[in-house]
């Protein structure tokens, strides 16, 4: 069996997830790689699976992905945008700490040269959160 090693975004995520059951099916072609080489590959946006999680809110998969292999969250995608960036521009407040929980030097960038947290800014995503303070 081949498995083609893009996707093509905006999986749900029983589609994620029979993606990565179908990478665990073909152990001669990736026996050498580890789980993340196998978690880390893009799409054609150069997006990971955990992109594609944040990207369409997926707060149990991106909880998932982050348990399984939380240096996803330090990859950018073509345009510069890590996990967290996504998020914060999203004003997914809860998967913002789910990323920064998992992985505190998480990537920040984004697009243009921006970060998480001007990303936060500039959509106004703040002061608004339910979360309490860490301890």
């Amino acid at each position: 069996m081949v498995v083609v090693h893009r996707f093509s975004g905006g999986q749900t995520p029983t589609e994620i997830l029979r993606f990565m059951w179908l990478l665990g099916q073909t152990e001669t072609q990736n026996e050498n790689k580890t789980m993340f080489e196998i978690l880390e590959m893009r799409n054609g946006g150069n997006n990971t699976v955990l992109h594609e999680a944040v990207r369409n809110g997926h707060y149990k998969v991106v909880d998932f992905l982050l348990e399984v292999e939380p240096k996803l969250a330090c990859v950018e995608n073509n345009e510069g945008e890590s996990p967290l960036y996504l998020a914060a521009r999203e004003g997914m407040a809860e998967i913002v700490v789910q990323i920064l929980f998992a992985t505190p030097s998480a990537a920040h960038g984004g697009s243009e040269g921006l970060t998480a947290l001007h990303a936060a800014v500039i959509e106004r995503h703040y002061g608004n959160s339910t979360h309490t303070s860490i301890n």
